[in-house]
């Protein structure tokens, strides 16, 4: 599962006219082999 939040727009009459969604693409690439190697580094290096 990947975490988000996602913000919607309304119009007077409560209809959404705008939705976008806010995640974090990393949580993915650290699944894949060379991805998830240089997206492991680059967090262990901020977190430092």
């Amino acid at each position: 599962m990947v975490e988000g939040c996602s913000r919607m727009q309304l119009n007077v009459e409560g209809r959404i006219i705008e939705h976008v969604d806010f995640w974090d693409p990393t949580v993915i690439w650290q699944s894949w082999p060379v991805l998830g190697s240089l997206t492991r580094f680059v967090h262990r290096a901020f977190r430092a």
